[in-house]
């Protein structure tokens, strides 16, 4: 009985332990796959961290670890395709949404390249041979596959001898279906790796890849072709970037056609001045897009947040989009010689210098690394052809002169490539200079968006609080709107003023539709009143809400971002419906206290008709929008309080 008891005592300890161990969990990234070799790169402030994997040198995990950007634990997609449940559950946001190397971020793969063999080395041990002795006739020795070698009592025999060959292997295809990469250096802040593996492949081709971490979100790439070939080996890179959505995200809007549009991954390629995005249905229709021209960033974008390939200067960059049924979205950057054209690396003419990482390799016994002939030199490591060709030969030592042609003699090709990924932040995608910051999509009215923004921003500044910079905004675009609104509540005032004279107009007329028309004109002539200036308030207002929307909806600053009480996200919708519903009563209100001009019967329909009707439009609408509209409505109720008080006045002096 008391063995029962410990058993169950013990697994009770192990089930706490595990559930314990859940949330913790759910903070990682997707675990690494059997002999795979993950390092992590950290963000100097904490702000991000980088998970790279060996396999394919791609990146497994992006991890945005700023409160704003926690995400919630999700429920598991509907369909065939599932992500890992650590992608879905609570914890930092990863960007990094697929799970697959071959479709994980920065990817390498050639295309039509030229044939190229390299050497799997292959140890040789040959049986020793003893020496005869002084004056022994050597005679053959008795083959007898049975027999059990002698042994030769109190006599040493020697050792083995143990010689390395190549049996040759096929370059690309070991690449395609091996891309083990070997870490040759790695700290919190670099990893360098490199393919083949120089312990187990002599190659005529070395792959390096080095990664940095950078600031905000970004890490500094390189990608380094060296050849030792003295064949030209032709080819072009394509470097890939790719995500995933579920199927179920690319369905209708939330709540009808006043709802949020579905957050749907797009694929871009930018230029300087330009940007094409399209998401996966739109690329699947048209079989993907290209943008010949060299492109200033390559990448794949959500509603806030982008990852992108910002390539070097100097390197000729092509875009290429492409798409699966299964969910993924995918932008590739591809390079190829100086005119975007069909060629890796030149010819080796000579015996070139090597990486530090080569040292010891196999057949590579005695060779100079070029960090050792740059020393001698005194020049800088990384110096070029062009550098080393205008350096005078005459006068240097033979150390020198032999240093300075190991260098020349190198063949390698470099690309060097920025890669973000982070929040659309528009004042940060600015800053990289590249145009980047056309992903964030304003819509039409962008030219009112980015403005308010920056109003919003600039409040948000001096006082913490998104309810309180879109409560400036409100008052801000109020002051600025209101000459038109005060000239069109003056309008209305007439009109309520002259309701008695058109009542007359109408009795008189009411046989004559077209007299009536024409003498009430006449008399809007005479009075100078524009019939149509009420409507003058809502015509400039909507252009301003429009905009507000796209803001909202395409500005990471409001994501996730609370007002307050029970509003946790302003870019989300009103949970409990409570905005929308007062603000519909706060319209009843100043549709109540409007002076009346018109015909008794419309103006009763519209004191309850627009209310309803904003209230149902706003139902699924961002909160913070919402919220916009109710301040500026509140305003309106006291303005309308100020403009009847003379109305009131010149009706008591009448």
């Amino acid at each position: 009985m008391n063995s029962t008891r410990r058993l169950f005592a013990i697994l009770l300890i192990h089930v706490i332990t595990a559930v314990a161990a859940l949330p913790a969990l759910a903070h990682q990234p997707c675990p690494p796959a059997d002999g795979e070799i993950v390092g992590v790169l950290k963000a100097p402030d904490g702000s991000f961290d980088v998970h790279v994997s060996a396999r394919g040198g791609v990146l497994k995990a992006v991890i945005l670890h700023d409160k704003q950007f926690h995400q919630t634990a999700r429920e598991p997609f509907k369909g065939t395709v599932q992500p890992p449940s650590q992608k879905i559950a609570e914890g930092p946001l990863d960007l990094v949404s697929t799970w697959d190397n071959a479709f994980l971020p920065l990817t390498i793969a050639f295309e039509d390249p030229s044939p190229l063999s390299m050497g799997r080395l292959v140890k040789v041990v040959t049986p020793p041979v003893a020496a005869p002795a002084a004056g022994a006739e050597l005679a053959a020795p008795s083959v007898d596959a049975s027999a059990e070698p002698a042994a030769v009592a109190n006599e040493p025999q020697p050792a083995p001898v143990e010689t390395w060959t190549t049996e040759p292997v096929d370059f690309w295809k070991e690449y395609q279906q091996n891309p083990d990469y070997r870490v040759v250096q790695a700290t919190d802040s670099r990893i360098v790796m490199v393919w083949p593996d120089p312990a187990r492949f002599s190659s005529p081709l070395y792959i390096e890849r080095t990664y940095s971490i950078g600031e905000r979100y970004s890490l500094d790439a390189t990608i380094r072709l060296i050849s030792l070939s003295e064949s030209e080996i032709a080819g072009t890179m394509r470097l890939s970037v790719s995500a995933w959505e579920s199927a179920a995200a690319s369905g209708g809007y939330c709540g009808g056609m006043f709802g949020a549009p579905p957050d749907l991954l797009q694929a871009v390629c930018g230029t300087s001045k330009d940007v094409d995005l399209k998401n996966r249905k739109d690329i699947l229709d048209n079989k993907g897009f290209e943008i010949t021209e060299s492109a200033s960033y390559v990448g794949v974008s959500s509603r806030y947040f982008l990852s992108a390939v910002l390539p070097g200067s100097g390197n000729v960059a092509q875009c290429v989009a492409s798409a699966s049924e299964v969910g993924v979205v995918t932008a590739l950057i591809r390079w190829g010689n100086e005119s975007g054209g069909n060629q890796l690396i030149k010819a080796v003419r000579g015996t070139p210098c090597i990486p530090d990482w080569l040292v010891g390799a196999h057949g590579m016994e005695g060779r100079l690394t070029c960090s050792q002939a740059a020393s001698v030199l005194g020049v800088d490591p990384g110096i070029g052809i062009v550098e080393l060709s205008e350096m005078k030969e005459d006068g240097l030592d033979p150390d020198k002169a032999a240093a300075r042609q190991v260098l020349m003699a190198r063949r390698d090709r470099l690309v060097n490539f920025k890669f973000f990924s982070g929040p659309k932040d528009l004042g940060l995608l600015r800053s990289m200079s590249a145009g980047v910051e056309n992903t964030i999509d304003f819509g039409w009215f962008g030219v009112l968006a980015k403005p308010m923004l920056w109003l919003m921003r600039v409040a948000h500044s001096v006082v913490p609080s998104w309810g309180l910079a879109i409560i400036f905004l409100t008052i801000i675009v109020k002051l600025i709107t209101l000459p038109f609104t005060h000239s069109s509540m003056k309008q209305m005032r007439r009109m309520s003023e002259l309701k008695p004279r058109i009542d007359e107009l109408q009795k008189k007329h009411k046989d004559d539709k077209v007299a009536l028309n024409q003498a009430t004109m006449e008399l809007y002539k005479r009075e100078k009143i524009n019939p149509l200036g009420g409507c003058l308030p809502m015509l400039i207002q909507m252009p301003i809400w429009i905009a507000l929307y796209r803001t909202i909806y395409s500005a990471v600053d409001l994501y996730q971002a609370p007002l307050g009480l029970w509003i946790a996200d302003l870019s989300s919708r009103d949970p409990y419906f409570v905005l929308p519903v007062l603000l519909g009563v706060i319209m009843w209100v100043n549709q109540k206290i409007t002076p009346v001009s018109g015909d008794p019967t419309q103006a009763k329909i519209m004191l309850w008709m627009m209310p309803i009707m904003f209230s149902a439009m706003m139902m699924f609408l961002p909160s913070g929008l919402v919220f916009y509209i109710l301040i500026n409505t509140v305003l309106s109720v006291f303005h309308t309080l100020w403009n009847n008080r003379g109305l009131r006045r010149k009706a008591v002096a009448g």
